[in-house]
Protein backbone atom coordinates (compact mmCIF):
# COMPACT_ATOMS: atom_id res chain seq x y z
CA UNK A 1 0.00 0.00 0.00
CA UNK A 2 1.17 3.34 -0.64
CA UNK A 3 1.89 5.37 2.34
CA UNK A 4 2.39 9.22 2.49
CA UNK A 5 5.89 10.35 3.22
CA UNK A 6 6.45 13.19 5.71
CA UNK A 7 9.43 15.00 7.24
CA UNK A 8 10.43 15.05 10.65
CA UNK A 9 12.85 17.82 10.33
CA UNK A 10 10.61 21.03 10.05
CA UNK A 11 10.21 23.35 13.57
CA UNK A 12 7.52 22.46 15.78
CA UNK A 13 5.84 25.01 18.13
CA UNK A 14 5.77 24.11 22.04
CA UNK A 15 2.42 24.65 24.27
CA UNK A 16 5.12 26.17 26.87
CA UNK A 17 6.63 28.73 23.88
CA UNK A 18 5.61 32.44 24.60
CA UNK A 19 3.57 33.99 21.32
CA UNK A 20 5.52 36.21 20.53
CA UNK A 21 9.00 33.90 20.78
CA UNK A 22 6.58 31.30 17.96
CA UNK A 23 5.71 34.40 15.78
CA UNK A 24 9.78 35.05 15.66
CA UNK A 25 10.10 30.98 14.91
CA UNK A 26 7.45 31.25 12.31
CA UNK A 27 8.98 33.68 10.56
CA UNK A 28 12.59 32.23 10.65
CA UNK A 29 11.34 28.81 9.61
CA UNK A 30 10.67 30.25 6.12
CA UNK A 31 7.43 28.16 6.05
CA UNK A 32 4.74 31.30 7.03
CA UNK A 33 2.93 28.18 9.23
CA UNK A 34 4.16 25.70 12.02
CA UNK A 35 2.40 23.21 14.20
CA UNK A 36 1.82 24.05 17.41
CA UNK A 37 2.43 20.33 20.40
CA UNK A 38 2.07 19.71 23.86
CA UNK A 39 2.78 16.42 25.14
CA UNK A 40 3.71 15.42 21.58
CA UNK A 41 0.40 15.91 20.43
CA UNK A 42 -1.44 18.26 17.67
CA UNK A 43 -3.01 21.02 19.25
CA UNK A 44 -2.90 24.11 16.45
CA UNK A 45 -1.41 25.71 14.20
CA UNK A 46 0.50 29.05 14.01
CA UNK A 47 -0.22 31.12 11.03
CA UNK A 48 2.76 34.10 10.66
CA UNK A 49 0.04 36.47 9.73
CA UNK A 50 -2.54 35.69 12.68
CA UNK A 51 -3.63 39.43 13.50
CA UNK A 52 -5.49 38.12 16.50
CA UNK A 53 -2.90 36.70 18.08
CA UNK A 54 -0.31 39.12 16.73
CA UNK A 55 -2.30 41.61 18.98
CA UNK A 56 -2.11 39.77 21.73
CA UNK A 57 1.45 39.24 21.58
CA UNK A 58 2.16 42.92 22.15
CA UNK A 59 -0.28 43.43 24.34
CA UNK A 60 0.72 40.25 26.49
CA UNK A 61 4.55 39.60 25.53
CA UNK A 62 5.06 36.53 27.72
CA UNK A 63 1.80 34.97 27.69
CA UNK A 64 2.43 30.94 25.93
CA UNK A 65 0.39 29.08 23.54
CA UNK A 66 -0.52 27.09 25.96
CA UNK A 67 -3.01 29.68 26.88
CA UNK A 68 -4.81 30.05 23.68
CA UNK A 69 -7.52 27.60 22.22
CA UNK A 70 -6.60 27.22 18.71
CA UNK A 71 -9.14 25.94 16.50
CA UNK A 72 -8.75 22.21 15.30
CA UNK A 73 -5.90 21.85 12.61
CA UNK A 74 -6.09 19.80 9.54
CA UNK A 75 -4.03 16.63 9.45
CA UNK A 76 -3.48 13.73 8.06
CA UNK A 77 -3.10 10.29 9.56
CA UNK A 78 0.51 8.43 8.84
CA UNK A 79 -1.43 6.22 7.23
CA UNK A 80 -3.25 8.06 4.41
CA UNK A 81 -3.02 7.95 1.08
CA UNK A 82 -1.09 9.79 -1.32
CA UNK A 83 -4.07 11.51 -3.26
CA UNK A 84 -5.78 12.39 0.00
CA UNK A 85 -2.80 14.98 0.30
CA UNK A 86 -3.79 16.42 -2.65
CA UNK A 87 -7.64 16.24 -1.40
CA UNK A 88 -6.71 17.87 1.92
CA UNK A 89 -4.43 20.60 0.20
CA UNK A 90 -7.25 21.65 -2.24
CA UNK A 91 -9.49 22.45 1.06
CA UNK A 92 -6.43 23.96 2.68
CA UNK A 93 -3.95 26.62 1.28
CA UNK A 94 -1.23 25.85 3.66
CA UNK A 95 2.45 25.51 2.51
CA UNK A 96 2.51 22.30 4.91
CA UNK A 97 -0.09 20.07 6.57
CA UNK A 98 0.78 17.99 10.08
CA UNK A 99 0.96 14.29 10.10
CA UNK A 100 -0.31 12.79 12.93
CA UNK A 101 -0.90 8.82 14.52
CA UNK A 102 -3.34 7.40 16.87
CA UNK A 103 -4.95 9.83 19.51
CA UNK A 104 -3.66 12.65 17.30
CA UNK A 105 0.40 11.87 18.20
CA UNK A 106 2.45 14.25 16.16
CA UNK A 107 4.86 12.61 13.65
CA UNK A 108 5.86 15.21 11.19
CA UNK A 109 4.36 17.19 8.33
CA UNK A 110 4.07 17.10 4.43
CA UNK A 111 5.19 20.34 2.36
CA UNK A 112 2.94 20.84 -0.67
CA UNK A 113 5.82 20.96 -2.76
CA UNK A 114 6.41 16.98 -1.16
CA UNK A 115 2.65 16.33 -1.75
CA UNK A 116 3.14 17.02 -5.59
CA UNK A 117 6.63 15.28 -5.68
CA UNK A 118 4.49 12.00 -4.27
CA UNK A 119 1.50 12.25 -6.47
CA UNK A 120 3.77 12.06 -9.26
CA UNK A 121 5.54 9.01 -8.38
CA UNK A 122 2.15 7.61 -7.73
CA UNK A 123 1.15 7.78 -11.18
CA UNK A 124 5.22 7.45 -12.52
CA UNK A 125 4.33 11.12 -14.07
CA UNK A 126 8.28 11.25 -13.79
CA UNK A 127 8.69 8.51 -15.65
CA UNK A 128 9.29 9.07 -19.50
CA UNK A 129 6.47 8.50 -21.73
CA UNK A 130 3.61 9.56 -23.74
CA UNK A 131 0.31 11.05 -22.41
CA UNK A 132 -3.07 10.11 -24.40
CA UNK A 133 -6.36 11.32 -23.81
CA UNK A 134 -9.32 9.69 -25.16
CA UNK A 135 -13.23 10.87 -25.29
CA UNK A 136 -15.52 7.54 -24.83
CA UNK A 137 -18.55 7.48 -23.84
CA UNK A 138 -18.81 6.26 -19.73
CA UNK A 139 -20.05 2.62 -19.96
CA UNK A 140 -16.65 1.94 -21.70
CA UNK A 141 -14.76 -0.87 -20.29
CA UNK A 142 -11.01 0.39 -18.99
CA UNK A 143 -10.34 -3.15 -19.77
CA UNK A 144 -10.98 -2.93 -23.35
CA UNK A 145 -8.69 -0.22 -23.97
CA UNK A 146 -5.88 -2.08 -21.68
CA UNK A 147 -5.75 -4.86 -24.38
CA UNK A 148 -5.35 -2.77 -27.06
CA UNK A 149 -2.67 -0.48 -25.86
CA UNK A 150 -1.17 -4.34 -25.05
CA UNK A 151 -1.72 -5.50 -28.32
CA UNK A 152 0.31 -2.98 -29.91
CA UNK A 153 3.37 -2.93 -27.69
CA UNK A 154 1.76 0.01 -25.27
CA UNK A 155 3.00 -0.31 -21.58
CA UNK A 156 0.22 1.47 -19.41
CA UNK A 157 2.29 3.70 -16.71
CA UNK A 158 -0.97 5.46 -15.26
CA UNK A 159 -4.82 5.58 -16.34
CA UNK A 160 -7.78 8.00 -15.08
CA UNK A 161 -10.95 9.27 -16.14
CA UNK A 162 -12.73 12.14 -15.80
CA UNK A 163 -16.49 13.54 -16.50
CA UNK A 164 -16.72 15.22 -19.86
CA UNK A 165 -18.55 18.53 -18.11
CA UNK A 166 -20.92 19.32 -21.62
CA UNK A 167 -21.76 16.14 -21.97
CA UNK A 168 -23.06 13.66 -19.13
CA UNK A 169 -22.89 10.29 -21.16
CA UNK A 170 -18.91 11.23 -22.24
CA UNK A 171 -15.84 10.61 -20.23
CA UNK A 172 -12.10 11.45 -21.19
CA UNK A 173 -9.76 8.54 -20.48
CA UNK A 174 -5.81 9.71 -19.74
CA UNK A 175 -3.39 7.77 -20.44
CA UNK A 176 0.61 7.97 -19.65
CA UNK A 177 2.43 5.17 -21.88
CA UNK A 178 5.24 4.04 -23.01
CA UNK A 179 5.24 3.16 -26.62
CA UNK A 180 7.52 2.77 -29.66
CA UNK A 181 5.46 5.32 -31.60
CA UNK A 182 2.74 6.83 -30.41
CA UNK A 183 1.51 8.18 -33.79
CA UNK A 184 0.93 4.82 -34.78
CA UNK A 185 -1.11 3.75 -31.84
CA UNK A 186 -3.04 6.63 -32.17
CA UNK A 187 -4.48 5.44 -36.13
CA UNK A 188 -4.87 2.17 -34.39
CA UNK A 189 -7.12 3.70 -31.59
CA UNK A 190 -9.06 5.47 -34.48
CA UNK A 191 -9.26 2.72 -36.14
CA UNK A 192 -10.85 0.95 -33.93
CA UNK A 193 -13.11 3.98 -33.13
CA UNK A 194 -12.00 5.91 -30.28
CA UNK A 195 -11.91 9.46 -30.21
CA UNK A 196 -8.36 10.92 -29.63
CA UNK A 197 -8.71 13.97 -28.13
CA UNK A 198 -4.37 14.64 -27.33
CA UNK A 199 -1.72 13.23 -27.82
CA UNK A 200 1.84 14.64 -26.79
CA UNK A 201 3.89 13.39 -29.43
CA UNK A 202 1.32 13.74 -32.33
CA UNK A 203 2.70 14.05 -35.70
CA UNK A 204 6.65 12.50 -34.40
CA UNK A 205 6.34 8.99 -35.75
CA UNK A 206 9.56 6.73 -35.92
CA UNK A 207 8.21 5.50 -38.98
CA UNK A 208 7.90 7.12 -42.06
CA UNK A 209 4.63 8.18 -42.58
CA UNK A 210 4.03 7.05 -46.35
CA UNK A 211 5.18 3.30 -45.56
CA UNK A 212 2.87 3.35 -42.32
CA UNK A 213 0.20 4.44 -44.82
CA UNK A 214 1.03 1.46 -47.14
CA UNK A 215 1.39 -0.76 -44.44
CA UNK A 216 -2.26 0.14 -43.44
CA UNK A 217 -4.17 -0.30 -46.88
CA UNK A 218 -2.57 -3.39 -47.16
CA UNK A 219 -3.92 -4.55 -43.84
CA UNK A 220 -7.15 -3.23 -45.10
CA UNK A 221 -7.20 -5.52 -47.78
CA UNK A 222 -6.56 -8.26 -46.00
CA UNK A 223 -9.37 -7.65 -43.91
Amino acid sequence: MNRIKYRKDIPTLKSTDSISEAFETVRSSGYGVLPVVKHHKLIGILHENDEVLLKTAEQHPSKTLGAIEFAEPPALRYDAHPLELIKMFRKNLLPLLPVVGNNTTYLGAVLRHDAEQQVMELFSLSSEGVLIELETPVTLRLSEVIRLLEQNEAQVLAIATRRNQNYADAQFVVLHLQVPDAYRLQRTLERYGYTVTYNSQAGESLLDDSMLKAQEFLRYLEL
